[in-house]
């Protein structure tokens, strides 16, 4: 797998990833759509995004090309498509079987609709080849064709049908995101477009019948890590929650294993995605003699480090919650050097620290640093600054 794809606990800031400004972009060219939709006296159609619902939208994008409408009350077939995959699973007792939803539905769009670029070329071709002009999803499900668009709006659609009618619980979205293509110029990305589905345990599911995945985000994710050639589905966030889960792991390590007793080896996370540590983790008879690289600094018992390393933790994010909210009043890049300078002296003043949490702690810092040197070169990245300094305050609070 080529180098700049891997993912790893402490990637590099500047390392090629997914980008995922699709959806913003989306949004941005939407607009004289719907001013077209509203004159003529129809309800403007939303963009079909990460985070929006799939009915009733509109997929669009920079890549030109078609705008896919996404309607099952207008389209028979994807009604159809809903009523066959939940006939499929149906028991004889009238419930169904939710285990198998899914791979119905991955199994019935790699059958009933095959990547053909060729075909969707000729279909564009005979809507007179115009960039924005609207296309049914149903036109490409009769010609059984699409490519990779086409098929996670499919199976999105259908998803989202057995979620209407209470058959599952979970929620679904199209999520779509940019990588550099292999070998190419910097400025030259691929986009793909694929299906999330979040059941209601709360476990991500990955459906794309385009590149052959069908499986759990968790997985995917190793996959990558072991350098297998996989699409970086993962969001800012999925990536956030495993570096947090990681440094727990390094901690607990460190600590004789008790948080791996206290959880059955499993990382848990709270309603607002906070991973919870044990209220042991935070008594003052813990030692952290066997979290250390190196030797204890003559003047700092173990408690002191542990009272000091959260103290400095919670000072930090509180000042990256204070940055966040006051972006718009104080200079962002000049909040973002403070955090880092932050950041430099705990590591300076604590280099006791387990080594996964000192790179955590350096992942943090590189980003603060980036946007610090970034933001003096261009001044009109306010938006990016306010979601950098989300990021790092989403990092940071996640040690806890």
């Amino acid at each position: 797998m080529p180098e700049k794809y891997q993912t790893s606990i402490d990637p590099d800031p500047n390392s090629l990833e997914s980008k995922w400004g699709y959806t913003q972009s989306a949004q941005e060219l939407a607009y004289e759509r719907q001013m077209l939709e509203f004159q003529a006296n129809k309800e403007p159609r939303k963009t079909i995004g990460n985070g929006t619902r799939i009915d009733k939208g509109v997929y669009e994008g920079k890549y030109g090309g078609e705008k896919i409408v996404v309607d099952s009350e207008k389209e028979p077939l994807i009604s159809d498509a809903v009523d066959r995959v939940a006939a499929a699973i149906r028991r004889q007792d009238g419930t169904y079987d939710k285990s198998k939803a899914l791979s119905t539905v991955y199994n019935l769009v790699c059958e009933e609709m095959q990547y053909d670029s060729d075909i969707v070329e000729g279909i564009f071709e005979s809507y007179g080849r115009v960039d924005g002009r609207k296309i049914d999803l149903g036109v490409y499900i009769a010609a059984h064709a699409g490519v990779c668009r086409h098929q996670a709006l499919y199976a999105g659609i259908i998803i989202e049908g057995l979620c209407d009618r209470g058959v599952l619980q979970g929620s679904v979205t199209v999520n779509r995101s940019m990588m550099p293509r292999e070998g190419d110029r910097d400025d030259q990305y691929d986009g793909h477009a694929w299906v999330r589905y979040t059941n209601s345990a709360g476990q991500v599911i990955i459906i794309d019948p385009a590149q052959h995945r069908f499986d759990t985000l968790d997985n995917l994710m190793k996959l990558r890590r072991d350098n297998e050639e996989v699409w970086d589905y993962a969001r800012d966030e999925d990536k956030a929650k495993y570096r947090g889960g990681a440094v727990l792991t390094e901690l607990d390590h460190a600590r004789g294993g008790g948080w791996q007793k206290h959880s059955n080896n499993r990382v848990e996370y709270d309603d607002d995605g906070l991973i919870i540590f044990p209220d042991e983790f935070h008594e003052k008879d813990n030692s952290l003699s066997h979290a250390r690289n190196g030797e204890t600094p003559a003047s700092l018992t173990d408690e002191e480090i542990s009272v000091k390393f959260w103290a400095s933790i919670d000072n930090l994010r509180d000042s990256a919650k204070r940055a966040l909210d006051q972006s718009g009043a104080i200079d962002p890049n000049v909040s973002a050097g403070k955090l880092s300078h932050s950041i430099e002296t705990l590591l300076a003043e604590l280099p006791v620290l387990p080594e996964q949490t000192i790179a955590y702690l350096q992942q943090v810092k590189a980003i603060c640093d980036s946007m610090y040197k970034i933001g003096y070169s261009q001044k009109d990245v306010s938006s990016k600054q306010k979601a950098v300094l989300n990021q790092v305050y989403e990092m940071i609070r996640r040690i806890q």
